[in-house]
């Protein structure tokens, strides 16, 4: 959420984000684009090299979370 701030891109991400306290988990579609666009790609692909790429076909917690709000 620092960081969303700190870019002036809360008021652009949608309520199909989540959010839980501190933590923004943003759509993949349109929310991750605004944010990767406020970062620029050369820090967005630095990032992504290190976050493990993983696949899973369970429920996912995020959804139990509330919907994003600022």
């Amino acid at each position: 959420m620092r960081l969303i701030k700190a870019l002036s891109i809360e008021n652009k991400i949608s309520s199909c984000s989540y959010r839980n306290g501190r933590f923004a988990y943003l759509e993949e579609d349109c929310d991750l684009s605004v944010f990767i666009r406020a970062i620029g790609d050369d820090l967005w692909q630095s990032i992504m090299n290190r976050i493990p790429d993983e696949h899973t076909d369970s429920e996912s917690v995020v959804r139990g979370y509330s919907f994003y709000e600022i």
